[in-house]
């Protein structure tokens, strides 16, 4: 998309680039990633003091929150991956469960750092379902950007307003009547911000928050105009910094059993290990954002157009069958189970050019993988996914460790998230993001435990109660106090 752009003594990101457009600006615009790289075609522009002149052929690549125009016009082109996606695949299914009977209409909620995920129930037993993205994803989409943006007054009460324009978003969707109540699960960072509590106690050791137990607050005091203003929100209760109501709500329906472990796989990775005398071990593996798409080539979250199955022959399918744009997270774990079993990848991630013949291509003297003319995995990008996998793996193992368990002693893994529902299960154990085992234990895919909890408590305010109990037998476990953790991590980095 070429645009012409004014002067304004601004970060060219700071304006959006077109009506109802935002920009893509996943490390919230402080200049870490790639994300909003655009190209300079004609003007004079600063980028991080260094002056670019564009024109008469001469063309620059820059980040656009980086890059200030300087002379009073310009011309940029920018690529589909520097807006901001609209739409996408935002899981809003779960396992079911079994909710007692309503006489009023009531709505639940998964607040997510960059999702949000709704539904509504009715007293006739029905439901209905909304999503959109969470908004705040303008200022970074992780939950350390946010906490780095709500260290002032001004911006925490900047971030409460868009997740309260996030709410109302998915909540006009929904069908009429309006909810007599909301219940919210979401993680500590995000509660906290809705709530107007201050974050910058979870960005630094020891990670605790100030409140981990929310009073219910009505729609005015959280600033919702999408519901009457009386209406009440119940948010589930969070048991540390980066164990929060998204986790333990979802726990609270699930009845974990000794020896059964959950994980909910994404971003954050949180788990979760029931012991035999009742004591639930919860921690957290940070596998950062490469899963989403983040620092990947052609990496994309699960939107329309992108590659989420891979299979023999190098055939693929899309979201919505839509024509390709890039590659989300399900496709990549396919795509190394996929290099390996058919022997074009090494155990260290590495292309090996006699197997994939006119498939392989350089970026920047890199190699790389060619899945379509335009949607290309580099060898950086598969280290990327290789450090992601072995956070996962490392921190399993390293739970397990700890609780003096191996991967034997499991009888269940159960894996939550959205992420989760599109992968295929013998992927994840043929790449060891599930530690290898010589009886590996069954796996059972839940969906979106954290907006099945959010509907337990919408339909019964007591339910928080049960959270409550059940956090009573949780402890935080984090792993950089494990002394098995870098070991682990270092040997996950291998495929096998």
């Amino acid at each position: 998309m070429i645009i012409q752009i004014a002067f304004t003594g601004q970060p060219i990101a700071d304006q959006p680039p077109a009506p109802n457009l935002n920009w893509n600006k996943r490390c919230g615009g402080r200049g870490s990633c790639n994300a909003c790289t655009i190209t300079l075609l004609e003007g004079t522009f600063d980028c991080n003091g260094k002056s670019l002149v564009a024109g008469n052929g001469a063309t620059h690549q820059a980040k656009a929150c980086q890059t200030k125009l300087t002379s009073q016009t310009g011309l940029i082109d920018i690529p589909s991956l520097a807006i901001q996606t609209q739409d996408g695949s935002i899981s809003t299914t779960f396992a079911n469960d079994v909710v007692k009977p309503i006489t009023d209409t009531v709505a639940a909620i998964d607040l997510g750092t960059t999702t949000v995920a709704a539904i509504k129930l009715f007293p006739d037993g029905t439901r209905s379902t909304a999503s959109a993205f969470n908004r705040q994803i303008q200022f970074g989409d992780n939950v350390i950007s946010r906490i780095t943006h709500a260290s002032t007054e001004t911006g925490l009460k900047q971030l409460q307003l868009e997740a309260a324009k996030s709410l109302d978003e998915v909540l006009e969707k929904l069908p009429d009547p309006p909810p007599k109540a909301i219940a919210l699960a979401a993680n500590t960072v995000m509660t906290s911000i809705f709530w107007g509590i201050d974050t910058t106690p979870i960005g630094k050791a020891p990670y605790m928050p100030n409140v981990t137990e929310f009073t219910p607050k009505t729609a005015r005091e959280l600033n919702l105009n999408a519901v009457p203003q009386d209406t009440l929100v119940f948010a589930a209760p969070a048991l540390s910094g980066f164990i929060g109501g998204d986790v333990l709500a979802g726990l609270a329906t699930l009845n974990l059993n000794p020896y059964e472990l959950f994980i909910d796989l994404g971003t954050n990775c949180e788990m979760a290990l029931a012991l035999e005398d009742g004591q639930i071990v919860c921690t957290t593996a940070a596998a950062g954002p490469a899963f989403e798409g983040a620092g990947i080539s052609s990496g994309r979250r699960a939107v329309t157009g992108a590659i989420d199955r891979i299979d023999p022959n190098w055939t693929f399918t899309t979201i919505h069958n839509a024509d390709p744009i890039g590659i989300c997270g399900s496709a990549m774990i396919e795509l190394l189970a996929r290099g390996r079993q058919d022997g074009w990848l090494t155990q260290y991630g590495r292309l090996m050019p006699q197997a994939l013949e006119n498939r392989l291509t350089t970026q920047n003297n890199i190699k790389a993988l060619k899945l379509t003319d335009d949607i290309i995995v580099t060898e950086l990008d598969i280290e990327q996914l290789l450090k992601a996998k072995a956070a996962v793996q490392a921190g399993i193992a390293t739970l397990l460790q700890d609780s003096n368990l191996t991967m034997q002693n499991l009888s269940k893994i159960y894996l939550a998230g959205g992420f989760a529902q599109h992968l295929r299960i013998d992927s994840l154990f043929s790449i060891n993001l599930i530690p290898p085992s010589p009886s590996p234990p069954a796996v059972e895919l839940l969906g979106n435990t954290a907006l099945r909890g959010a509907e337990r408590l919408a339909v019964d305010h007591a339910f928080i109660n049960q959270i409550s109990t059940l956090k009573s037998r949780c402890t935080d476990h984090p792993l950089n106090e494990s002394i098995y953790f870098e070991d682990n991590y270092i040997d996950s980095l291998k495929l096998p």
